[in-house]
């Protein structure tokens, strides 16, 4: 095992090596790390066990909604965002004052 820890990295690198021991030794000051790679190993083994590459997923479509529009229904009550943002249009002169008056109504 000492043999392996003061392997040089140019080898670790550029030959297939072992690294096994690594395991053993992140155990011994970081429990967490293993905890985590033993459940990344067992979800790769249930990802690819039944397919020869990579799995792909597919995501179901969600149903289609209606447009979103911040203009509130005819019967319902205008909230204070709605009323002081048309309030800040009349004022800015973009649009006249009784359309604003109409659309807080």
């Amino acid at each position: 095992m000492i043999n392996t820890i003061t392997m040089k990295i140019r080898d670790i690198i550029l030959e297939d090596v072992d690294m096994s021991w690594w395991r053993e030794q992140d155990a011994l000051y970081n429990p967490t790390a293993l905890d985590y790679a033993n459940k990344q190993v067992k979800r790769d083994n249930i990802i690819n066990k039944d397919s020869k590459g990579t799995k792909v997923f597919t995501k179901p479509v969600r149903k289609s909604q209606a447009p979103f529009s911040n203009v509130p229904k005819q019967d319902d009550a205008k909230s204070p965002g709605y009323t002081g943002n048309v309030d800040v249009k009349v004022r800015a002169g973009h649009i006249d004052k009784d359309e604003g008056n109409a659309l807080v109504k």
